[in-house]
């Protein structure tokens, strides 16, 4: 199947979601998340395997609760995110609200620019859709680009336009800090990935398995010192969120080596521990072990 028709159907879906409401979508959902699990059985063995070394202290009972529960929060982020390209950013706010945060402000009138770290929980597509819409700091959301050109094109102008916010891909991370550096500006990166290369990266215990850690945001963080935030979203009920996002390093140049790094997984586990079925076990999070 060619790029463009993939793209055209891509959009077809956005134009679907543009013409039905929440509460039909999350019907459809709940029809998407048992295809995934029962019919495709999407990464099934990757997911029940994280999930089982994750929480080896829990039944098969628990461990086959959680994994429902995850296929069913990515249906509703894959749907609600094509919905979120069509609805009007402002009805969107109104789903997605940011918890009254005044240290963001402060650095904003000083002209300080910050360091938002996020990871992939709950809608974190919401999460980039509505982070510049809360927010007085113009957001440089850095991504990794969509191989299809058709729908990244697509992706990079819907989300810039009109919503405070300008996506930038992750090979052009220090070129663009370096570009806005004199100026008041958030940098949202999400960092709960497996990282590409095992150069300099920091090794924890992270969900009772030894991990590999993305630094890339503490190295940045460092390098020009600006404030660092750990980004977390709430699921308030379906088809609405709130973000809380919180100072936990005002100075990075004081910090040690893997400090920062150490913090944020520390709070993204706790958070996992809180509510697990909303972080993307999908992903093959430990496939790289450490070289002793």
């Amino acid at each position: 199947m060619s790029k463009r028709i993939i793209y055209w159907l891509f959009r077809l879906g956005i134009g679907i979601g543009w013409l039905i409401p929440f509460s039909v979508l999350h019907y459809f959902s709940n029809g998407l998340a048992f295809v995934l699990q029962r019919v495709i059985r999407y990464r099934k063995t990757v997911i029940t395997q994280n999930i089982k070394n994750s929480f080896p202290e829990k039944s098969e009972q628990e461990r086959q609760s959680i994994i429902a529960k995850f296929y069913l929060n990515l249906s509703d982020t894959i749907l609600e995110g094509l919905k979120g390209y069509s609805y009007p950013p402002e009805k969107l706010m109104e789903r997605f609200r940011l918890k009254p945060t005044p240290k963001l402000d402060e650095y904003y009138e000083a002209g300080q620019s910050i360091v938002l770290i996020g990871a992939h929980f709950a809608n974190w597509e919401w999460g980039m859709m509505c982070g510049g819409l809360h927010s007085k700091h113009p957001i440089m959301c850095y991504y990794q680009p969509i191989r299809n050109k058709f729908i990244n094109n697509f992706y990079r102008n819907k989300f810039s336009t009109g919503r405070n916010l300008t996506t930038v891909s992750k090979k052009d991370t220090v070129r663009n800090f370096v570009k806005h550096r004199k100026e008041a500006v958030g940098h949202l990166l999400i960092a709960d990935q497996n990282p590409v290369t095992r150069n300099n990266a920091v090794w924890l215990d992270f969900l009772n398995q030894d991990t590999i850690c993305i630094n890339g945001p503490e190295k940045l963080a460092q390098k020009f010192n600006f404030p660092v935030f750990y980004m977390h979203i709430n699921r308030i009920k379906r088809g609405y969120y709130e973000m809380e996002i919180t100072e936990f390093e005002p100075s990075p140049k004081d910090t040690k080596e893997g400090e920062i790094t150490t913090e944020f997984m520390k709070r993204l586990e706790q958070k996992i521990l809180e509510t697990p079925h909303n972080w993307l076990w999908s992903h093959k999070r430990w496939k790289k072990k450490r070289i002793i």
